[in-house]
């Protein structure tokens, strides 16, 4: 990607845009109105001249033909120049509802957006912490507003080009008295040497502000993984006191990102004088020559004013052409970090290759079901089976850093029917977790030759791990984000009744009825946030539920509680969830069965599961009976 050319992308940038159809409309109606305004321009430069050289001179002075007294061409002109403001204000105004830089960064932030929520474990591995909200946030709006919208200005300052060059040329030959040597050099001269100048001048810069421009954003990303380190690890830092140098480094990224900005804005600061001086020397060549022929009488005094007008107008231009060109290369350095990120490895087309095997899977399955099984039920009759899995993964730390990638193997056989509730036991570390994540769909498995992994795909799955994560937003928003949309799962008396069952303090039960957006993780104790962990997979009430270690920081009551309530959710086929069996058959049957697998960090967990199995490193996976499961197994 560092040897791409940079060019290149800014052009493939550009298309992508315009293959949308919004962004290319709204672009042709940019466009269009940019052009507006210049011929506005030439025409008021041209009434310019016509006031000075027909309607403010004598009879016997005109070199203008004068169809009217003067006061009324005064009128036409002051109307002329008047009325047209009104529809460019009025387009100025409409073009805000085009929306084309938020299309564009929309179009950006959601491909970076979705491409991240899609990304594979070893993408992952090569992000910072800070590089997708950089990318979002800072790099996203410049490339915008640097890359796109800079382009439409250049085609906008390109077009009053044209008009100045061909008003420079065709005005003074058509309403001056004739060419000198002079005149012609003075006209020429800038129009053919600014470019080259332009050119040249950009070539020789641009291999400095480029390395500037990455310099400036390296720093500031660096900057901005500073804070949001000290951010992450604060309690680490602040318990083994290492504020004062936590803040010294902080402060040395200020000073190292302040001194990247002084550097380049050194360099931009000349450069924005560069084609002040041409055009402030382009001028005063037409002043003296342009003057000389005003005095000889060869050139009308409103061509010669109008010129010096034009001549300016061309160093403003061909500025603010630079000044786009630079803009887009100041884009450059996001560019790249965004195509970067959207070019990382994706696991989608795994997940479709699993989803497209689970479902060929399940017909086959369902071919071979006994006609003793209606129809009707045979979708719930598919078992989940694990055969042989392997999966890597990334190790991180309690804060969530990525430490190391790792891969596990684990060979034996696993079948599971629909409505069981499963433990799994074993050492630490012999992949009980990692088993569950590939069960739960939060890890993908490696290869799959057979049905060695099926799960059905109609399962609403939910995996819960065992670090609880809060959002900033209600309680109940918190515990209601796994319920379906417009779903009776989110009514909060269910959501109430849930949590009071499962034991939380009234004061926690107070928030879900206050509505108040807090940062749940320092209002509420640890205890009560893996409470509420637990109560928020009840309360989305999944077909399959999968939870690591459930119980492992309570006491045996609370434990009882939790187990209960698992419990009764593969039983009732739901926790609330509407009328039990012996209540309503009908209505129980209409209910999809419930499957809960949990790694059991207590004995209560054993027994209240239907089946257990040992999961292992040395041993793979294998069945166990209750008996035979040991005090080391649950850890």
């Amino acid at each position: 990607l560092h040897e791409a050319p940079k060019s290149g992308l800014l052009l493939a940038y550009l298309w992508w845009n315009l293959k949308d159809p919004r962004v290319f409309w709204a672009t042709m109606k940019t466009l269009l109105k940019d052009q507006i305004h210049n011929f506005y321009f030439i025409v008021k430069l041209l009434l310019a001249v016509y006031l000075v050289d027909g309607i403010l001179k004598h009879d016997d002075e005109r070199t203008w033909w004068v169809p009217c007294k003067e006061k009324t061409g005064l009128l036409i002109i002051t109307a002329i120049t008047v009325l047209p403001l009104v529809l460019l204000h009025c387009i100025d105004y409409v073009c805000v509802s085009w929306r084309l830089p938020g299309i564009s960064r929309a179009k950006v932030q959601s491909a970076l957006l979705q491409q991240f929520m899609d990304y594979e474990e070893s993408s992952r591995f090569h992000l910072k912490a800070g590089d997708l909200i950089m990318a979002m946030t800072r790099d996203t709006p410049n490339l915008v507003n640097g890359g796109y919208m800079s382009a439409t200005q250049l085609a906008k300052q390109l077009g009053r080009l044209i008009l100045l060059v061909a008003y420079q040329f065709g005005g003074t030959m058509v309403f001056g008295k004739g060419w000198t040597l002079g005149m012609v050099l003075t006209c020429l001269l800038p129009s053919v040497l600014l470019p080259l100048f332009l050119i040249a001048f950009l070539l020789l810069r641009r291999g400095l502000v480029t390395r500037l421009l990455f310099n400036q954003n390296e720093k500031q990303n660096v900057l901005v993984d500073q804070a949001m380190n000290i951010v992450l690890n604060f309690g680490l830092i602040a318990d083994f006191g290492q504020k004062s140098r936590a803040a010294g480094r902080f402060d040395s990224a200020i000073q190292d990102y302040n001194q990247a900005c002084v550097e380049f804005l050194r360099v931009e600061e000349n450069d924005e004088y560069f084609f002040t001086w041409l055009s402030t020397l382009s001028a005063a060549l037409f002043t003296y020559f342009g003057g000389t022929e005003v005095l000889a009488g060869t050139l009308p005094l409103g061509v010669f004013l109008g010129g010096v007008h034009v001549f300016s107008q061309l160093g403003q231009a061909w500025g603010l052409i630079y000044r786009c060109l630079s803009d887009m290369q100041q884009a450059l350095p996001g560019l790249q970090r965004i195509v970067f990120l959207l070019n990382l490895t994706t696991d989608h087309h795994d997940r479709t290759s699993i989803a497209v095997q689970n479902a060929e899977s399940a017909l086959i399955l369902m071919s071979q079901m006994q006609n003793s099984i209606p129809v009707g039920e045979r979708m719930d009759a598919l078992p989940i089976v694990v055969q042989d899995v392997r999966c890597s993964f990334l190790v991180r730390s309690s804060t969530g850093q990525i430490l190391r990638s790792a891969s596990l193997a684990l060979r034996g056989d696993m079948s599971i029917d629909q409505g069981q509730f499963i433990s799994f036991v074993g050492p630490v570390g012999g992949g009980k977790s990692s088993l569950l994540k590939v069960i739960g769909g939060t890890l993908l498995p490696q290869s799959m030759a057979g049905m060695g992994f099926f799960v059905p795909s109609h399962l609403r799955i939910l995996h819960v791990g065992n670090e609880p994560t809060f959002f900033m937003g209600t309680l109940l928003e918190n515990l209601t984000i796994g319920v379906r949309v417009g779903s009776s799962d989110g009514n909060p008396d269910r959501v109430w009744s849930i949590c009071h069952r499962l034991g939380l303090h009234e004061d926690v039960l107070e928030y879900l009825d206050q509505g108040e957006a807090l940062a749940w993780n320092q209002v509420l104790s640890q205890s009560q946030r893996h409470l509420l962990c637990v109560a928020r997979g009840l309360i989305a009430n999944p077909d399959l539920l999968v939870m690591h270690k459930p119980t492992s920081v309570f006491d045996e009551k609370t434990s009882f509680s939790i187990l209960s309530m698992l419990r009764e959710f593969v039983d009732c086929r739901g926790v609330e969830a509407g009328p039990l069996y012996g209540e309503d058959p009908q209505a129980f049957h209409r209910r999809r069965p419930r499957t809960c697998i949990i790694t059991s960090s207590k004995q209560q967990g054993i027994e209240i599961a239907d089946k257990v199995f040992h999961v292992s490193k040395n041993t793979g996976i294998r069945p166990l009976e209750k008996t035979e499961v040991t005090a080391d197994m649950m850890r």
